[in-house]
């Protein structure tokens, strides 16, 4: 590829970047290398350069500071990083060969060889190309090589469509800012949360409380059944009266009605034998709370209520039965002196 060609690819990168609130990115480039900055190169290296890196070189010689990196994370590195940053890829090398990674995209001529030149850097990690067989390599301090492309014009073709494809979002960090690949998925998943959301808190809004109450019912879903009496108390004291009324008469499960009432307790009117169903829903949960509010608000309960649930006691099995029977025996409890039935006590 020409250096007109690697032209075109810069200005299609930098144009996003302006458009996209990164010009610094795209003013922090540095001017293009001269051929005799370029022979200088290979002499301080001791590797001819891949006629690709002249060209990308040509155009722009990295950029002025370390930071603001053109690169995603990376700086773009001028020819005199590139020469120091080739002694520690150098080291890296030396490691690799100690240990080759068999399952590593490199060929051996490629691993034998010391023309690795990185061109973007960001600490210990770098973007390589190999001066024989002009691939492109991403390589982490600790990690085998990771092929990026089968040459430097593909990587940076790739590059340059990616950041016009909106692949790539401006995030603070590593100067003033930097190119953050974009996690599609992850942000196709948070839309269909915020959708869900949304239409949640429409039929919220918009579908008559009561209805909303009969499913959740329908649906045994004490989660959304609490909800539902919250708005109900909130917006419309007879539509949270009439779904308690509606709970009850469907004969629920003590757990079931506790659980949905749990915010609600303190406005509720309910009789002493409903009062006990909370209760003994409130010890199954192993809510304290619950169990001994409801329970102080049980007295006068009915003698068949109180003998089906001395009934449940004999059948459980523990530690049903021992949670069971502290509403028992709770409920057997001489209540004290009529001022402390009066204050609830």
């Amino acid at each position: 590829m020409t250096d007109a060609w690697f032209r075109g690819a810069f200005e299609r990168i930098c144009a996003w970047m302006n458009a996209h609130g990164a010009p610094l990115l795209v003013e922090n480039l540095a001017p293009g290398a001269t051929r005799a900055r370029l022979d200088q190169a290979e002499a301080e290296l001791g590797i001819a350069l891949p006629p690709q890196l002249r060209s990308l070189w040509s155009v722009h010689d990295g950029q002025h500071d370390e930071q603001n990196g053109f690169v995603e994370g990376y700086d773009l590195l001028a020819i005199r990083r590139a020469v120091a940053e080739h002694a520690t890829v150098r080291q890296l090398l030396e490691m690799e060969r100690e240990r080759p990674d068999k399952d590593a995209a490199y060929t051996a001529d490629e691993l034998a060889s010391d023309a690795w030149i990185p061109f973007a850097a960001r600490d210990s990690d770098s973007l390589v190309v190999h001066g024989i067989s002009g691939r492109v390599f991403e390589y982490l301090r600790g990690e085998s090589p990771k092929l990026l492309a089968p040459s430097l014009a593909e990587w940076m073709e790739r590059y340059a469509a990616r950041v016009e494809a909106d692949d790539y979002s401006v995030e603070d960090g590593f100067g003033d800012y930097y190119l953050q690949l974009r996690d599609r998925e992850g942000e196709r998943r948070a839309l269909e949360v915020a959708n869900r959301k949304a239409d949640r808190e429409r039929y919220r809004g918009e579908t008559p409380l009561l209805e909303q109450f009969a499913l959740a019912l329908e649906q045994r879903d004490a989660d959304r059944s609490l909800e539902v009496l919250k708005d109900a108390l909130a917006r419309d004291r007879a539509a949270f009266d009439a779904a308690v009324a509606r709970l009850f008469a469907t004969n629920p499960e003590p757990e079931f009605a506790a659980a949905a009432l749990r915010p609600s307790l303190d406005h509720v009117t309910l009789t002493p034998d409903q009062w006990l169903d909370v209760a003994i829903g409130g010890a199954l949960l192993e809510n304290n709370a619950i169990r001994n509010f409801a329970t102080k608000r049980s007295t006068g309960a009915s003698d068949v209520r109180i003998a089906r649930l001395a009934s449940s006691v004999k059948a459980a099995k523990a530690p049903r039965r021992a949670l069971l029977a502290r509403v028992l025996d709770d409920v057997r409890k001489p209540r004290g002196s009529w001022l402390s039935r009066l204050l609830g006590t």
